[in-house]
Parts: C-alpha cells; structure tokens; sequence
C-alpha cells in the first residue's frame, strides 16, 4: 500500500495505521546510532551495549503489536524505553556524558503524538531518570554529571513545551482549512445544484479573459451547445454579436469587451440589457439578461 502524507501526519493512534512504521523508524535510527558509536569507545560493556540493542528491537517490534485495542496513551510506552537505552548506554562507556541526549527522543515523541499532561508526566519521569545514574553509582557519575542532567534536562522541556505548542497550532490551523473548505466544497455542491435545477433559465458566467466557467442546463438548451464545449474553451465572442460587444464597452469608455472585463470595478452596477446571441445552429435570438460583477476577497473575477 502506498504512504500517503495524511497517513504520515496523522496522529490520532501514532502507533496505529500505515504510516506507523515512519514513525518510529527516525527514533530507532538514532538509538542505532548512538549504539553503534558505543561499541568504538575504549573499554566499553559489550553485555550492556547487546543489552541496549536488543532493546531498540523490542521498541520497534511493539510497532506490530494491536495498539488499537488499548487507549492512546498506552502508546507512549514503548518510546520511554529510550531512557532506559540511554542508561545503559552511559554505564557501558563508564559515564560517557554525550549519551544523555538519547534521553530526549520520548520527549520528541511526546511532543508530536501526545497531550500537554502526558508531556508534563513525561518530563517528571526524564527528570527522575536524569538523576538515577548520579545518586546510584557517583564514583562513575562525578558532580560534573549533574550540570549535564541539568542542562539535558532543561533543554528536554524547553524544547519538549515549545514543540508541543507549535504541533498543535499547526493542527488547528489545518482542522480550520479543512473546515473551510468543507464549507466551500458544500457551497459549490449548493450552487452546481441551483445550477442544475434552474433549466429555464440561462445562467452563465466568464471570467476577465472573457472564457466561459459556467454554462448551465438552460443556457444548453436555448445556444445548441454543451458545456463540455465551451467552459474553459471557448470566450462570449462565441455566442455575441460583436457590434454589440463594442457597443456595451463604449458606454462605458473602453476600447473592447475584454477590456471592460478587465477594467470592471466591484462598485458596477446590475446591468440589464437586450442582447441578440448567436445559437450553435447560427440562427440568433434576443434575450434580456442581467449582468452583474462575480467577486472574490473583493476584487472582480468576471
């Protein structure tokens, strides 16, 4: 099955869905990684880098496991075992400092896929497992280890709060888009069925080129010719008189028709006119038709 960017970014069940193995993929090659660089340092553990290794599989295995099942937040378990490969890691080197930033990948995680209280929870048990290797071996964690903790620590929460907050302002700002073009797309179903039903009455409309991007049912029935010919194709020097054309620009000082399209201004009043329009067949009929300015973000459109 192909993975598409919804599937990626859709966090709901993190661990859940097609897009779940990308997920956690980056973590893991972090953590493979750091663990690779473990096994070069001078006199390390072999027991507690396999150990540690074995550990990164296991996370990444639960990736299979029926996460659905169980509550979202059982979901944040699995990426908490990094603390675990960061203490093991440290104590295999013999208090190798630069293995705390291992210790900050569940605070990614939990700033991605989780709630502001599990992230506060989650920084609480980072603070605690910051602290553990200090307080439990300080012959292989000296003081300088503390300001280490410290700053892995605040940096963690700094950076675990601050991204948090931006995931989420950018989740609601893509809920309202989608919300908004929910209501567009509503609208346009509306409006294409007004268009649909009103089969009595011709309703079209172009835009400043002059190209047709409405011919409705009525205006079908009455000219000969489908929409499929003329939207997008074809421009109202298709179905006008052109003396009439210039007529209509000159009231009001262009030199064209197009010209007045593009020159049209918002305040424009409804004009109703007499026209005579060319059928497909080139048989012409009169019609009184109303034309008024199509607006967007109040600038004319046709």
């Amino acid at each position: 099955m192909p993975l598409t960017a919804d599937a990626l970014v859709d966090t709901a069940q993190p661990l859940c869905g097609p897009g779940r193995w990308w997920r956690v993929a980056p973590f893991a090659a972090i953590a493979a990684a750091a663990i690779g660089f473990a096994a070069i340092v001078p006199d390390v553990s072999v027991v507690a880098v396999a150990v540690a290794g074995a550990l990164v599989v296991a996370i990444v295995a639960a990736t299979a496991l029926p996460w659905h099942r169980w509550p979202p937040v059982a979901q944040g378990v699995p990426p908490l075992g990094y603390y675990a490969v960061a203490m093991l890691l440290q104590y295999a080197t013999g208090g190798y400092e630069r293995f705390y930033f291992l210790s900050a990948l569940p605070v990614i995680w939990y700033s991605l896929f989780h709630s502001r209280r599990a992230m506060l929870v989650n920084l609480a048990l980072l603070a605690a497992v910051l602290a553990l290797p200090p307080v439990t071996a300080p012959e292989v964690f000296p003081p300088p280890a503390w300001a280490t903790a410290f700053i892995t620590f605040a940096l963690s929460t700094l950076g675990g709060l601050a991204g948090q907050h931006l995931v989420n302002r950018t989740r609601r700002a893509a809920a309202a888009t989608a919300e908004a073009l929910d209501r567009a797309r509503a609208a346009e179903r509306r409006f294409a069925g007004v268009l649909a039903a009103a089969t009595a009455q011709m309703i079209v409309s172009i835009d400043t080129e002059g190209r047709f991007t409405v011919f409705n049912q009525g205006a079908e029935r009455l000219l000969g010719y489908t929409a499929e010919e003329v939207v997008g194709r074809a421009t109202v020097d298709l179905i006008h008189v052109p003396d009439e054309l210039r007529a209509m620009a000159r009231r009001f000082g262009r030199e064209s028709f197009l010209d007045l399209l593009r020159w049209a201004s918002p305040k424009m009043p409804v004009l109703t006119e007499e026209w005579t329009l060319v059928r497909k067949d080139g048989s012409r009929v009169p019609v009184a038709m109303s034309i008024t300015p199509l607006l967007e973000h109040g600038e004319v459109k046709g």
